[in-house]
């Protein structure tokens, strides 16, 4: 069941996930990335959350595999104008922020979602 869209729940998922970000790039899963991915690791980790709430209509604790595929291979390409690096560093970025966040008990289907990417 997807709820209904509210800016207010969007800014609070952006906030919520930029929190885990700041923690993230502290992190060992932080440090795997090259530098051009951790250049780019803040905004494909905010518009992935972005979209994946505002098209999709998951917040990060519902976040699925098929949500995932339509995400990463619809909706980013069609909707963030980016050099090839960002697109480039998605499935590396998000593969280590989602690991990231399985070891912090923030997200439960965190090994799928890295084997779907």
């Amino acid at each position: 069941m997807v709820e209904e869209y509210s800016d207010e729940k969007l800014e609070e998922i952006l906030d919520r996930v930029y929190e885990w970000g700041v923690e993230f790039s502290r992190s060992k899963y932080f440090e795997e990335l090259t530098e051009e991915q951790k250049q780019e690791s803040e905004f494909v980790v905010m518009s992935f959350t972005e979209y994946m709430y505002s098209y999709h209509g998951l917040s990060p604790e519902e976040w699925d595999e098929d949500g995932l595929k339509e995400c990463c291979l619809y909706t980013l390409p069609r909707k963030v104008t980016a050099d090839e690096s960002y697109f480039e560093s998605i499935a590396p970025v998000l593969s280590v922020f989602f690991a990231f966040l399985s070891e912090k008990n923030l997200l439960k289907n965190a090994s799928k979602l890295i084997k779907r990417l």
